[in-house]
């Protein structure tokens, strides 16, 4: 007998072959026996105090047995046969023969315990049969997997990362667990989730999956659906600032319980807290509408996101006018309201019409508030005779605005010349022509050519014509003095001065008396005396005339009447009739410059 051994603790099927021999002549020859059939007995038994108990639940449900022989590829025998396991340890025998062909024979065997058609153990063994002598055969029985159990229904994963075990038994085809096989789980490249061979399941992104269990060979399938759930949504811009009239497009950022991004799309609707001051579409684009706040919400689910949102308006800006335009100069003068944004302004200006790269003033800060502001500043530099533009601009987060385009010109100085001094007394005369602006004139005249100390007349107005006008003032000089004269215009476009002129001034007149004068004629010992003098204008219109009384110092006296002498430059003779006993007298002489008095003489009395 040969044994093969075996684990313990597995059921095991023996076989008995024996071969049954006959004798025969032929020709009266001895031959060697011919092969007969084998009787075989097939023997299955379990240990039911160390079988696990799955295997022995299956055992005693198997209800046929199969056996198969074979000598290379050629079948010697196929059978399939009632089986009942034992209800005790004794073993359940089966009695089958199988052909033999030769004296020694190898074969190999199979055995199936099945619950029906479908197998529930199999063993299979290669042994040499031998003729006339029974051959023991130990075959362990291998569990035969029919079925996989993955589990039923769908399996859910509500975050990235999230994990669940998933479970699987390898079963008999009577339904039993093999509860030592194990079971390999799988899931194919690119899948939405991961899956470890011991069957633990890991969500990767939103989509559906399909794992695999397999137990030697024999597979079953469980889905698997990935879909996040929205637990809270960010929103951008957190703030922002929107000027009335533009738009601001938002977005939202969902993430699951975990903190993963769920990328792919969730229902996702928007709304604003206050429609009245900006409004936003299905699309997350928001308007602003007036001046305001409000809060931008993205609600998926039970889910919401917030940012908070400010609308200004742009600032106002507008161009009021030009003060104080002169030929070098003006102020430019605007309004703005900041409407509630901290505002800065300035103005811009130039040459040109529609202000290409103009000039820039200093920036002003108008502040935040919301009522109308002036704003000024002043221009220097500036070109007689030349149109400038200008406008006032605001500037805020709400943007910059441009008041209207306005202009000025600068006005054209005058133009002026100094003509001719007349003396007696001594004037100037001049003309000066405004050019088109208000304009004032005078004369300027002093002792230094250069006319660094110096007097002025009394301004006169000329008007804002364009024509010339004349114009003439007395000059306050002194004697024997050369003065230099011009005569100056002034209006907005500027201050010029006409040709500068001089002269030299007289002096005041010169008198002379004669001494030792005779009385010409006496009455009542009163004489009537002709008295003489001479006398010089120096240049200037003179009146000459004596004075004569009692008192050698003459501290009263009598005037003759007074006498025109001209204003040449040479001595005249004067003369006129005094009167008294004992008179003193003495010539005067005066002019613009002065009074001049000749020495005192006295004439005779007879009385």
């Amino acid at each position: 007998m040969v044994s093969i051994s075996i684990p313990r603790r597995l059921p095991v099927a023996i076989l008995f072959a024996s071969a049954i021999l006959t004798e025969s002549c032929n020709d009266g020859l001895l031959h060697p026996p011919a092969p007969a059939a084998a009787r075989v007995l097939v023997t299955a038994s379990m240990s039911r105090s160390a079988i696990r108990s799955g295997w022995l639940e299956a055992f005693n449900r198997a209800n046929r047995l199969f056996v198969r022989f074979r000598s290379g590829d050629v079948v010697r025998l196929e059978q399939e046969m009632p089986f009942t396991p034992s209800a005790t340890e004794a073993e359940t025998i089966v009695r089958i023969q199988v052909p033999l062909q030769e004296l020694t024979e190898s074969m190999s065997a199979e055995v199936e315990l099945r619950l029906g058609d479908r197998p529930l153990f199999r063993a299979t063994a290669t042994s040499t049969l031998s003729s006339g002598a029974p051959t023991r055969i130990e075959l362990p029985f291998v569990p035969i997997v029919d079925a996989v159990a993955c589990g039923s229904g769908l399996v859910q994963l509500a975050s990235f990362g999230q994990t669940l075990q998933l479970s699987g038994a390898a079963l008999f085809a009577s339904g039993d667990t093999l509860r030592e096989v194990p079971v390999v789980w799988s899931v194919p490249a690119n899948s939405s989730v991961n899956v470890s061979e011991t069957g633990t399941v890991t969500a990767l992104r939103d989509g559906d999956a399909v794992a695999t269990c397999s137990a030697e060979g024999v597979t079953a399938t469980r889905p698997v659906r990935v879909l996040a759930v929205v637990s809270s949504i960010q929103v951008t811009p957190a703030t922002a600032t929107l000027v009335v009239g533009t738009s601001l497009t938002y977005a939202a950022t969902l993430f699951d319980a975990r903190g993963n991004v769920i990328s792919t799309a969730r229902p996702l609707t928007w709304s604003s807290t206050n429609t009245g001051v900006a409004s936003v579409s299905a699309a997350g684009v928001a308007i602003g509408v007036v001046a305001g706040a409000a809060r931008i919400d993205a609600t998926s689910g039970g889910a919401v996101g917030s940012g908070t949102l400010t609308v200004i308006a742009p600032s106002t800006a507008v161009t009021i006018s030009s003060t104080g335009v002169t030929g070098t100069g003006a102020t430019l003068l605007g309004s703005v309201n900041p409407r509630g944004v901290s505002t800065q302004a300035w103005f811009e200006w130039g040459t040109n019409p529609v202000l290409t790269a103009p000039a820039v003033t200093p920036t002003q800060s108008v502040g935040s508030g919301t009522a109308d502001l002036n704003v000024s500043t002043a221009l220097t530099g500036l070109v007689t005779s030349t149109t400038y533009y200008f406008r006032v601009v605001a500037s805020s987060a709400a943007g910059t605005v441009r008041g209207a385009t306005l202009s000025f010109r600068t006005p054209t100085p005058p133009t002026d010349s100094t003509n001719t001094v007349v003396t007696q007394p001594y004037s100037v005369t001049g003309t000066a022509t405004p050019n088109g602006s208000a304009t004032i004139a005078w004369f300027e005249y002093g002792t230094s050519p250069t006319f660094s100390t110096s007097s002025r007349t009394a301004q006169q107005a000329i008007g804002g014509g364009s024509t010339p006008v004349s114009l003439g003032a007395q000059l306050a000089v002194g004697q024997s003095t050369t003065y230099f004269v011009r005569i100056v215009a002034s209006n907005a476009g500027g201050t010029t001065m006409g040709n500068v002129i001089s002269f030299t001034t007289a002096s005041q007149p010169s008198v002379t008396t004669p001494t030792g004068i005779a009385p010409t004629q006496y009455t009542n010992c009163s004489r009537a005396v002709a008295v003489s003098a001479r006398a010089n204008a120096n240049g200037l219109s003179t009146l000459v005339w004596f004075e004569y009384g009692s008192s050698a110092s003459l501290a009263t006296y009598t005037e003759t009447t007074r006498q025109t002498l001209g204003s040449g430059t040479a001595y005249l003779p004067i003369s006129s009739t005094v009167y008294g006993s004992l008179v003193y007298f003495r010539a005067v002489a005066a002019n613009q410059f002065g009074t001049t008095r000749s020495a005192i003489q006295s004439t005779f009395s007879g009385c």
